[in-house]
Parts: C-alpha cells; sequence; structure tokens
C-alpha cells in the first residue's frame, strides 16, 4: 500500500474486505480526532506531546506531528529506535527505565539520532543514569531528564514537594534537569475536574521544588486523553494524551466522546445465535480483554448502543440484546467499539501491514487481525503478560506463539528461551518459570500445538508436533 505518510492520503482500495474478524479504522474520523487535539492544545497554549504506544504506527506520528506536536512520550526504548528510524526526532521516555549495559548502549545511540529527554522518579536512578551517560550528547545538549511525580495516581512517581531531592542528584550526575511530569491516570475512575485539579497542584508544588533547589524548569507536563479537556493550561506547558486518535469504548462510556468520534473498530461476523443472544466471531485475541470494572460490557456496538458484550472468550463475543428489540442474524457483520485502546495490542507494528478500503463513502484502513497481539496477565503471575500472536510461514500454514513478558522491563534486552508444554494450547508458563525468568533475564517462548489453538498442521505429516 503507498500512502503519503504526513496525510495519510492517496491509500490504495482493496474492492473487498477481508474475512471477519478485522480492524478498520476510519480516516476521516482519524484525521478529525488528530486535528482537534491539536487545534485545542494550541489554543490554550499547550505544547502537545502525544502518547505514541496507543498506535504504534510511524504514518500516524507523522500526522500527529504534521498537525503541530512536538514530538512523542513513548514507554520503552524499543519503540522510540522505531520511531527515530520512522523520522521523529524528538522524543520523552516518560518511564522510569532502569539502567543496564544494554539499555545504556541503545540510550546512547538514541542520543546520537533523536533529542532525548527520560523520566526519572529517584534519586538513585538518576545517579545510575548520570554515570552512565556522562558525555553523551543530544543535537548539541545533554541527555535531559524530567522528574515524574505522582498526582493521585499512585503508580511511580515521587512526591510532589520531593522532587527537589531527585533533580539535586540529577544534577550532581550531570544530567540536565528540563522539568517534572505526571500521569493523571486517576481520571479514568474519578471525577476529571477534580483529577485536573489534583494534577495541578501536584505540578505546581514539584516545578516550586525544583525552583528552590536551583533548577530552571522548563516542562510541566501532564495530561491523558480523558483529562485533557479539563487540564489546568495556567499550571502545564505540556500535555500528553494518546488514545485519542482512535478512541474506545471505554471513553464513550466516561463521556469524553460520542461513537462518532471513535475511528477503530473491529468487525465481527454473527455466527450463532438464540433468541435475542448473538455471537460473534471476534473474541477477546480481537477486542482486548482488559478493561476496568466499570466499564459495562466487553466493548461497544455504535449501531446498537443498548446492546452489551456480556462475555467474552478467545474467539467468540457474546452480545445481549434487550427483550423486544430487534436483533442482527446470522451472517450480519457489526462494528465493535473495542474496550480500551488496546488497540496498543491488536494493532499491529506496521501500517503497511493494512490495506485501505471504502465502506459507505468512508475511507477506511483495514487489517486481519491476526495481524495483532492478543495480551493478558497469569492469574498466578500478574507482574507478567502474556502476549499471543501468529507467524504465517512460507508454505501457507500459521504458527500461533506465546510470550511470557515481565512487566517493566525492556524487553529487547531479555534472553528469548523456546520451551515445550505437553497440554495443547497452553501460553502459562509455570510459576517456577516465570520466577526464573525474573531472576535471569528470560522471555519465555511456546507455541500451539498443530491441530490445537491457532497452529496448522504441515499437510504431509499425521503427528501433532510443532510445526
Amino acid at each position: 500500500m503507498s500512502c503519503d505518510e504526513a496525510t495519510l492520503g492517496g491509500c490504495e482500495a482493496t474492492e473487498e474486505p477481508p474475512d471477519t474478524p478485522f480492524l478498520a479504522v476510519e480516516l476521516d474520523v482519524l484525521h478529525r480526532n488528530v486535528d482537534r487535539i491539536a487545534r485545542s492544545a494550541a489554543e490554550r497554549g499547550l505544547a502537545l506531546r502525544p502518547h505514541g504506544k496507543t498506535h504504534k504506527v510511524a504514518e500516524i506520528a507523522a500526522m500527529q506531528m504534521s498537525a503541530g506536536a512536538v514530538g512523542l512520550t513513548l514507554a520503552t526504548i524499543g519503540e522510540a529506535e522505531i520511531f527515530a528510524d520512522a523520522g521523529v526526532d524528538d522524543i520523552f521516555l516518560a518511564y522510569p527505565l532502569w539502567p543496564t549495559p544494554r539499555r545504556v548502549e541503545r540510550i546512547k545511540d538514541l542520543a546520537q539520532r533523536v533529542r532525548l529527554s527520560m523520566g526519572v522518579d529517584s534519586a538513585e536512578s538518576a545517579a545510575q543514569w548520570g554515570q552512565a551517560l556522562q558525555g553523551v550528547e543530544v543535537q548539541g545538549t545533554d541527555v535531559q531528564v524530567i522528574i515524574e511525580v505522582d498526582s493521585g495516581h499512585h503508580r511511580s512517581g515521587i512526591w510532589p514537594d520531593q522532587a527537589g531531592v531527585v533533580a539535586d542528584a540529577a544534577r550532581a550526575a550531570g544530567l540536565p534537569v528540563a522539568g517534572v511530569f505526571t500521569f493523571p491516570g486517576h481520571g479514568y475512575t474519578q471525577d476529571r475536574a477534580e483529577t485536573a485539579t489534583q494534577e495541578a497542584a501536584a505540578l505546581t508544588t514539584a516545578a516550586a521544588a525544583l525552583r528552590a533547589s536551583g533548577h530552571e524548569v522548563n516542562v510541566i507536563s501532564g495530561g491523558s486523553t480523558p483529562t485533557f479537556a479539563t487540564a489546568d493550561s495556567s499550571a502545564l506547558t505540556e500535555i500528553r494524551p494518546g488514545v485519542y486518535v482512535f478512541n474506545d469504548a471505554q471513553q464513550v462510556e466516561l463521556g469524553t466522546v460520542t461513537f462518532a468520534d471513535v475511528a477503530l473498530t473491529a468487525h465481527a461476523t454473527v455466527v450463532s445465535k438464540r433468541g435475542n443472544t448473538v455471537i460473534l466471531d471476534a473474541g477477546s485475541k480481537v477486542l482486548g480483554a482488559d478493561r476496568q470494572p466499570w466499564v459495562s460490557g466487553g466493548g461497544r456496538l455504535p449501531e446498537h448502543p443498548q446492546a452489551r458484550i456480556t462475555a467474552l472468550s478467545e474467539h467468540h463475543a457474546t452480545v445481549q440484546f434487550p427483550e423486544g428489540m430487534a436483533s442482527p442474524g446470522l451472517g450480519d457483520v457489526l462494528r465493535v467499539a473495542l474496550i480500551t485502546s488496546a488497540s496498543r495490542s491488536t494493532l499491529p507494528m506496521s501500517w503497511s501491514s493494512f490495506a485501505a478500503k471504502k465502506t459507505v463513502g468512508l475511507s477506511s484502513i483495514v487489517g486481519p487481525s491476526r495481524q495483532g497481539a492478543a495480551m493478558v496477565s497469569p492469574p498466578h503471575s500478574p507482574g507478567f503478560s502474556i502476549v499471543e500472536q501468529d507467524l504465517p510461514l512460507p508454505d501457507g500454514r500459521n504458527l500461533h506463539f506465546y510470550l511470557a513478558l515481565p512487566e517493566g522491563h525492556d524487553h529487547y534486552a531479555l534472553l528469548p528461551v523456546f520451551w515445550h508444554h505437553g497440554s495443547p494450547n497452553v501460553g502459562w508458563p509455570p510459576a517456577p518459570m516465570l520466577d526464573r525468568a525474573l531472576a535471569e533475564g528470560l522471555v519465555w517462548v511456546s507455541n500451539d500445538r498443530p491441530g490445537y489453538g491457532g497452529s496448522t498442521r504441515h499437510r504431509a505429516s499425521r503427528h501433532r508436533r510443532s510445526p
């Protein structure tokens, strides 16, 4: 597919959509979302630095930069390397990475290619990074750090009044301090105006702590998609929403947007029906399994807002329609707004794996959902994510495989180790293996046996061996 990277225009259209389930992006809605947020940030005097983990697509990043974004926010070094390769030249790693020899080398390499900022939330981390990065420059200036503070989400981040301690440690280690940032993630579960007030108070306190220690504060960064509209532009200099490019069912239920603002949907076929209960051929592997307790179901149907997805299994969605309401018939194709921009885990890393099409007069980008990855946490080890993906083989067969990824680690720096399980369709390693992975820096890799799960048998073999 050939598209203009800055506008996603000129995309070649396919005659027919792929078989369901597939993902579709409405380009006009995507453009509108990008332009609306960029325009609002500019009107409020805020620098826009959107989070790229929502889409992980170079062409969408180019669209955001063209609309006025000053750079991208990212969570991992791997993401930063990919977007640097795509031409993004100003990157903020808003994550408290801990230095290891391999991470340090990769950060040094990035620093030669982009203007790089890093988040830190402890004096120890600042000192370690300062020692590791002595003499490294980013386009004529040193790698700079931004101090993360906790504004109420209670995840990572130092208490706001302690921000000066971390900044002093960074300065002593030779790292320039650019300012402070926070993530108001609790805006997903409480009043957003209250969250914005807490965000502004925390950042104001943190900025004052830095100034009291003799630091110049150039960056005061906050924001998320649900708190974007209520963020205090008199307290912030920069804002970092991410989900807004696509939006999702969660944002609809929060009241942040309407279904008309949801650009990314899954398309699924009704494959079974009993009364007002229908079964779709898109389950948790397509729609995602991660959702807040208050969300009303496993996704929402924009054309049927009264319906609810009451259950998800890997390849099935159970949809309940109200009594007395006409429900879709077998073979009907429905649009489903994802629970979250778990688009993050279902979208492929490369936009070029999608094909453009025209439907009902709207430009869309569509792609088979199998190109993505579904992420879940094993019940016995909540600190891990199990990523499921499909690998098309040259002979047309498919290999369905699992990666057991420890959360909070740079996965590119870990050693992949294959393990073979005796039970079919089991992607979760036993708890002792996960403990060993943390201790040794491993990623466990396994695959579905042919004839089970998603792997295809070799045509010439009757044995259920690995493909």
